[in-house]
């Protein structure tokens, strides 16, 4: 359990650095903020929460990952490598 968190909470901690690259500052502390929350259990579903922070600041307010587009194709393809690995 203890490796799953260390696993979200550096998964919102790149999502963070990539928002600071794109000058998303303060979403990209509100994901540190996030990230020092994340808990064994994830009661409070943390990881969801920063996702949705991180793709919407990413690819727009109105961005949902049940849209069909080439941003979701992309992601798909490259969560269906991952996980063939």
């Amino acid at each position: 359990a203890i490796l799953w968190q260390k696993i979200i909470k550096n998964k919102i901690l790149n999502q963070a650095f990539v928002l600071k690259k794109h000058n998303k500052i303060g979403q990209s502390n509100e994901l540190i903020n996030l990230a020092k929350k994340v808990s064994l259990n994830d009661s409070k579903n943390i990881e969801a929460v920063a996702a949705a922070l991180y793709f919407k600041t990413l690819f727009g307010v109105s961005f949902s990952r049940d849209e069909l587009c080439f941003e979701n194709s992309a992601l798909n393809y490259g969560y269906a490598i991952i996980r063939a690995c």
